[in-house]
């Protein structure tokens, strides 16, 4: 019964302008977003980020030679590597930062004879340029997937659903069909799962039009890692679609006229899709900026020199070695200063970062917003990709110090004492041994971490359609 009811649904609708309209939609816009993506954009992004990481590994070759020198002023700058997935989610990435300085800024001398006192490197975090956008408005900028189907096809599932019951319900045709004993459910399951399926051919034709054009003219090669997300962006899809159908059949079954269905729906819709997803950011931009308190670091770090009186120190030996105890003083003091100063950047950051999240997590609370952060995640862009960058840099941070320590260890003659030239072994190491910067991007941890979204997609197409099916056991059919 319920195949009977899914063939006559699809081929009505195969048979519409609607369906045309949709599909012409689908190619275009998908069209559209292919070429952009394959134009200069994207491939602008990555020769930057191959030139700069080309940059990075000289640095860090040449820092190399001299294994103090490579421990006191770090392994430089870390460099967020562009997805390639960047049409599916652009995710606002010109907004956010795409590297982290982990380099040693300054330097002073003192009563030391030769020996100069570096700042001790740390993790630092570029600021955001301006407060990240969300929601329709600014994915006007770039067509990705996320407004494709966000927007376009939530639209037009709601174009195939507002008539679907009060449409038959006023020609008649409900009364004729339920007057054979047949199910509501089955009714109900055929229209809903026809109008899944006739906006899945268009957007999957659309889909392969578009990873063709990325496939033959972008910079993308389709590994199992890429097929894999893709393939759970699509799974995220059908469910955010799958919601916009249960709440046009829900409000089609309660309402008399397809023309106050048609009405209460776009309205529905444009609160759910527009409004909210492009105001509730806009109650939080002012907390975004970040907000150093750079004047009580400054003091600090100024207590901490006082506090190890360096200026004091007198080095007894200028003309050789300095004497151990010197520099195990300045060697204190700098280890001191690099445990706050990097306390205190991480604080901040992470401070800051709650501010943007806790907009997040409000955008989350519709359809649209949820369906945006999870195509995000999924495509390794936006901020729950910054932050797994920034998580990945601190990893990485106490990888490096670890290297320093051991290779250190191995030199009888360094006095191994951390933050000083002085303290630190003289000797070269491979290049190759030295550990370089990576994140983890495989589909796995990907799709992990967007588990508990896609669970929520789940569950608003699940109340969708239990609210379309309550709705329809109680509506009149004449």
């Amino acid at each position: 019964m319920l195949f009977y009811f899914l063939r006559r649904e699809l081929l009505d609708h195969l048979l519409s302008l609607r369906f045309v309209l949709a599909m012409l939609l689908s190619i275009g816009l998908m069209t559209l977003n292919g070429v952009t993506f394959s134009g200069g954009k994207f491939q602008e992004r990555i020769n930057r980020y191959i030139a700069n990481q080309q940059r990075a590994d000289e640095l860090l070759s040449e820092r190399a030679e001299d294994l103090a020198m490579l421990g006191v002023r770090g392994p430089g700058s870390l460099y967020k590597k562009p997805s390639q997935l960047v049409f599916c989610a652009s995710g606002r990435d010109d907004f956010l930062p795409a590297r982290i300085m982990a380099n040693s800024q300054s330097s002073q001398s003192g009563s030391w004879g030769q020996i100069t006192l570096w700042a001790p490197w740390i993790l630092h975090y570029d600021q955001l340029s301006e407060p990240p956008l969300s929601g329709i408005v600014s994915d006007f900028i770039d067509i990705d997937w996320v407004f494709i189907i966000g927007f376009i096809f939530s639209l037009m599932a709601v174009l195939f659903t507002f008539d679907g019951i009060c449409g038959e319900r006023q020609t008649g045709t409900l009364q004729l069909v339920l007057s054979g004993a047949v199910p509501r459910s089955a009714v109900l399951g055929g229209k809903f799962l026809s109008v899944l399926l006739i906006l899945f051919v268009p957007l999957a034709i659309g889909t392969l039009v578009d990873l063709l054009i990325a496939g033959l003219f972008g910079p993308i090669s389709f590994t199992l890692e890429i097929l894999g997300k893709i393939a759970a962006i699509f799974v995220a899809a059908l469910l955010y679609l799958a919601f916009f159908v249960g709440l046009g059949l829900a409000v089609s079954s309660c309402c008399a006229r397809s023309s106050s269905s048609l009405v209460v729906l776009v309205l529905v819709w444009g609160v759910l899709v527009i409004l909210i997803p492009n105001t509730t950011p806009g109650m939080l931009a002012p907390l975004e900026t970040p907000t150093f308190d750079w004047q009580t670091r400054e003091k600090k770090i100024e207590d901490l020199r006082e506090k190890y009186a360096i200026h004091e120190l007198v080095n007894t030996n200028p003309d050789g070695r300095p004497p151990v105890e010197l520099v195990a003083a300045l060697s204190a003091f700098t280890e001191e200063w690099r445990r706050f100063d990097e306390s205190f950047q991480d604080r901040e950051f992470e401070r800051n970062w709650q501010q943007v999240e806790q907009s997040r997590r409000l955008n989350r609370v519709t359809p649209y917003g949820l369906f945006q952060d999870v195509l995000e995640s999924l495509a390794d862009t936006g901020s729950a990709r910054h932050h797994r960058f920034v998580q990945a840099a601190r990893a990485y941070r106490t990888t490096f110090r670890r290297f320093i320590q051991a290779e250190d260890a191995r030199d009888p003659d360094s006095y191994h004492l951390p933050g000083l030239l002085e303290g630190l072994s003289r000797r070269e190491v491979p290049p190759e041994a030295v550990p370089r910067f990576s994140e983890d991007l495989s589909a796995q941890a990907t799709i992990l971490s967007t588990l508990s979204g896609l669970l929520l997609l789940a569950l608003f197409a699940l109340i969708a359609f239990m609210a379309a099916h309550l709705a329809f056991l109680r509506a009149r059919i004449a």
